[in-house]
């Protein structure tokens, strides 16, 4: 099991990683206190943009889920571990099991393993999609009576 960041190469990060990388910098930067701004940008500076983000992300997921300091956000569980984790069961108040469960939840939603706010991240998926269909219904609707109009 790795306890660390999963490896990335960050020229080829998938889009919704990196958006989220990046909006977890600027919440740190722009929405947490002086200390987490002062970080970022000292690690951004000493260590590059990869270390800079994921540190941001760890500190945006680590307040959000309002995790213990020896749980782990999902961000550092390595994907190649996700499976590994859950198969060993719940491990209460460790946390790694709840975080490889919400990970797995993360990446089936289409959403980033780096996503500053998952919980909030998540409700706001299934919330679009459930709104869809009735967007969706409301346009077929629109378009009939348009359509009907036109006679």
């Amino acid at each position: 099991m790795t306890l660390t960041p999963a490896d990335h190469d960050d020229e080829a990060l998938p889009p919704v990683d990196q958006e989220a990388l990046e909006r977890a910098i600027e919440i740190c930067c722009t929405r947490k206190g002086q200390a987490d701004r002062l970080q970022i940008e000292q690690k951004l500076a000493s260590e590059g943009w990869w270390e800079a983000a994921i540190f941001a992300a760890d500190i945006c997921q680590t307040h959000a889920l309002r995790l213990k300091l020896w749980q782990p956000p999902p961000c550092w569980i390595s994907l190649k571990d996700v499976e590994s984790i859950l198969s060993k069961g719940d491990d209460g108040a460790l946390g790694y099991f709840a975080a490889a469960t919400l990970l797995k939840r993360l990446l089936a939603a289409g959403l980033s393993q780096f996503e500053p706010h998952p919980e909030a991240a998540l409700t706001e998926t299934k919330r679009e999609r459930l709104t869809a269909p009735e967007a969706e219904a409301h346009a077929l609707a629109e378009a009939l009576q348009a359509a009907l109009r036109a006679r």
